[in-house]
């Protein structure tokens, strides 16, 4: 998973390889739904927990 220019300082590109590291296991053992919902999991704590700390970080 790739960041975009702008959205680096808000979604670290290490935070979301951490979040992919942990399908592999899942996907290279043929459980392919599970690789996913892993991955999907991550992302959705990650941007949960971005979300509730954006108005801080840009002063609203």
């Amino acid at each position: 998973m790739i960041v975009g220019y702008g959205l680096e300082p808000i979604l670290p590109q290490q935070a979301l390889d951490q979040i992919i590291d942990r399908a592999p296991p899942y996907l290279t053992g043929g459980e392919y739904l599970a690789g996913m919902e892993i991955a999907i999991e991550g992302l959705s704590e990650l941007l949960k927990s971005v979300s509730q700390q954006l108005p801080y970080s840009v002063g609203l």
